[in-house]
């Protein structure tokens, strides 16, 4: 899987195929496909996920879009879309958009915060990380919402109350 390790990667899976079975009366474990020193992990993850009552984890509804190649950075790919065949997973846009708009609640918090002018304001930082403001490019509305948050963060780092002109903000 895409930035999970590998030991944690074996456990979600062996679990998975666990609840998969659980109507099958086969004792049988299936084969680890992973490194042979993950049997032990593979074998209790599997006959946990085999006892588990709760409901199995269901893929996203969505199928994967094979026009649209997942993102290359760890948080912003879902990793219930990861499979041993697709390790990177399948581009979620749900998924995504969320971690975009998470980002952007944390910039907002951020500018309010400098705008309070407590300790260091002038040190603070007020924007998302780069891998989110290249996704950001494939939602409109939150490009919007991300200029105008960038515009608000120079203000406040500036000096200026960027928050009590609300008439320049995007409609939500």
């Amino acid at each position: 899987m895409y930035a999970v390790p590998e030991g944690l990667a074996v456990q979600e899976f062996a679990f998975r195929r666990g609840q998969q079975d659980r109507g099958n009366t086969r004792d049988r474990v299936p084969a680890n496909p992973f490194h042979p020193a993950f049997n032990v992990a593979w074998v209790s993850s599997y006959h946990r996920g085999k006892r588990s009552t709760a409901d199995a984890i269901e893929l996203a509804a969505d199928p994967p879009s094979p026009s649209r190649a997942n993102y290359d950075w760890p948080p912003l790919v879902n990793v219930y879309t990861q499979t041993p065949e697709h390790p990177r997973g399948s581009y979620d846009e749900k998924y995504a958009r969320s971690a975009c708009e998470t980002a952007l609640d944390g910039m907002e918090s951020l500018i309010k915060a400098v705008c309070q002018r407590g300790k260091q304001w002038d040190k603070a930082i007020c924007d998302v990380p780069q891998p989110i403001a290249v996704a950001l490019q494939n939602y409109p509305d939150l490009m919007d919402r991300y200029d105008y948050l960038k515009t608000a963060a120079k203000e406040a780092i500036g000096g200026g109350l960027p928050f009590l002109s609300a008439a320049r903000r995007p409609a939500e």
